[in-house]
């Protein structure tokens, strides 16, 4: 039975300096996620699109968790021109075929936690599941400030775009792979001569709890509005290891840092680490036959990782408005 790798990251969404993915979430976020119309076109031959998308409650009671899970799909254009036959001769042969190789995705609304694997070789990584729903997100956002715009306020003459624009601020996503736990210890323990750490902090959920040594950085970020900000430490003598082990893990789990290193391997090699070499990863077995029963099994995991405090899993309640809107969604679906 072939096995699936799961992947965690954090998805943090900001409309300006004040507003988040709750914020928007009726607004632009779930439509964005769930539209069957937009598709993000890369090149001549290969687009991609969100398939399958659906609402799920992940968790009953007073604090109700909700995620929205689905695919995406590379759809693209394989092309070769040539092809070797018997006797190791290397002909032309033009030919095509389309190929849709898909990854499966479940983001936890509430804590924005994102569950990533994929389902076939040749997959979209988290990299193109970032840009894509970056498209969608702005895509859906135009979408929004027209109808802002066509929408009088209670007087005679609807708002301008600039207004629209300045109350409504266009969205910026980024998606920070969690790593931490034995696969950083490891990677990092493969330098002789660590070089350099780099921690670009970029601005961070609400729910963000960030490490001590990391507070600073974090609120100057904040204070200067800036939308990252990164600290760099490096010795031609080489850093700690071990200190550097401890600001990695520390750094990493707050989910809002990217974490770089540079240096030598024993063998004199170069050697060059970031999150997605530390990213922590976990096995999905006997798939359900649905795909409520796989996001539910994602989410197990992702919360096996926070009772195990290998991540931080933040527990977050929505407010009415946004569960009521999540609730009808589902049951919509």
């Amino acid at each position: 039975m072939r096995q699936h790798t799961m992947q965690f990251a954090n998805f943090i969404l900001r409309f300006g300096e004040k507003k988040f993915l709750l914020d928007y979430l009726d607004t632009v976020v779930i439509p964005a996620i769930t539209s069957k119309k937009i598709v993000r076109r890369y090149g001549r031959k290969t687009k991609f699109k969100l398939v399958d998308t659906n609402i799920v409650r992940l968790e009953s009671g007073d604090k109700p968790v909700f995620g929205v899970y689905g695919r995406l799909v590379k759809d693209t254009l394989l092309v070769r021109t040539q092809l070797l036959i018997e006797g190791d001769t290397l002909v032309k042969d033009e030919s095509s075929m389309r190929s849709s190789p898909s990854s499966f995705f479940l983001l936890v609304i509430n804590n924005h936690r994102l569950v990533y694997f994929p389902e076939t070789p040749h997959a979209p990584d988290l990299k193109a599941f970032k840009a894509t729903i970056q498209y969608f997100l702005d895509e859906e956002h135009r979408r929004y400030i027209r109808k802002l715009i066509s929408t009088p306020i209670g007087a005679p003459f609807p708002r301008s775009v600039s207004e629209a624009y300045f109350e409504n601020p266009a969205p910026t996503l980024e998606v920070v792979p969690l790593g931490g736990g034995k696969d950083l210890v490891e990677f990092l323990r493969q330098y002789k001569v660590l070089k350099k750490i780099s921690l670009r902090v970029v601005r961070p959920n609400p729910e963000l709890d960030g490490a001590e040594i990391l507070g600073e950085l974090v609120e100057y970020t904040k204070k200067l509005e800036a939308d990252s900000s990164t600290l760099i430490s490096e010795s031609k003598g080489g850093l700690s290891v071990d200190a550097a082990i401890e600001t990695a893990k520390d750094a990493i789990e707050t989910g809002s840092v990217f974490v770089t290193t540079n240096g030598t391997d024993k063998l004199g090699n170069q050697l060059q680490g970031n999150n997605e070499k530390f990213i922590i990863t976990r096995n999905l077995a006997a798939i359900p036959p649905d795909d409520s029963g796989t996001a539910a099994k994602m989410y197990d995991a992702l919360k096996k990782l926070g009772d195990e405090q290998i991540v931080k899993v933040p527990s977050i309640s929505l407010s009415k408005v946004n569960a009521d809107f999540l609730e009808a969604q589902s049951l919509s679906e």
